[in-house]
């Protein structure tokens, strides 16, 4: 059972999911899904023990308030054809990693770990997102546009050898992407196109611009 048994009815949850949400699932014990714990149209809420996995054509949304006490991983289908993705606005205490899915990171997410981002990813970060370790955006191909915006990230921020076009703060012609915050370096090697880039608030070198 993906919960703690009732002691005196073992065949039930001695929490009722209905009235605690996900507060009492650890996926450790989904025998099923192991390292899952994702409701298919459905708003996850309260809080998840250990690592959560998304598989392709898994489609999950965490609000606030919640938490990942673990990684956040997001297998999807490189083909596109099983669609994937990801809606998350609470914490991810490990690290966050986008593999071939859709992403999107709203105002209240918070990811302790790093963020890494590749192969065929759509994401959408911020306004309002922090990262406490490092954000990696790599070989993404395709054609969908990404977005970095008004983010606040506390390691580095590296866009490396992307064939999709990404955004990473506002130029003047350029509204609705605040610029984000780097308390490391802001690099950017191989892309094509060149990301846009603008209004970012950068304490390291700042190799992205225009």
């Amino acid at each position: 059972m993906a919960c703690t048994p009732d002691p005196n009815n073992p065949s039930q949850c001695f929490y009722d999911p209905i009235q605690t949400g996900l507060s009492d699932g650890n996926p450790q014990e989904e025998a099923d899904q192991p390292g899952q714990s994702c409701n298919n149209g459905t708003a996850n809420t309260g809080v998840i023990n250990g690592n959560v996995t998304i598989s392709a054509g898994e489609q999950c949304t965490y609000t606030s308030p919640c938490e990942i006490k673990g990684n956040l991983t997001i297998n999807g289908d490189p083909s596109g054809v099983l669609r994937t993705g990801v809606w998350l606005n609470c914490a991810v205490d490990g690290n966050l990693t986008d593999n071939a899915g859709m992403l999107v990171l709203a105002s209240s997410a918070h990811v302790f770990g790093n963020v890494q981002i590749s192969q065929g990813s759509t994401f959408t970060l911020g306004p309002g997102v922090l990262i406490d370790g490092n954000l990696q955006i790599q070989s993404v191909p395709g054609t969908q546009l990404g977005t970095v915006c008004g983010t606040t990230v506390k390691g580095n921020l590296q866009v490396q050898n992307n064939r999709s076009p990404i955004q990473i703060g506002e130029t003047p012609m350029q509204q609705n992407c605040p610029g984000n915050t780097v308390s490391g370096n802001l690099q950017c090697t191989g892309n094509n196109p060149v990301p846009t880039s603008g209004s970012n608030k950068v304490s390291g070198q700042n190799q992205c611009s225009g």
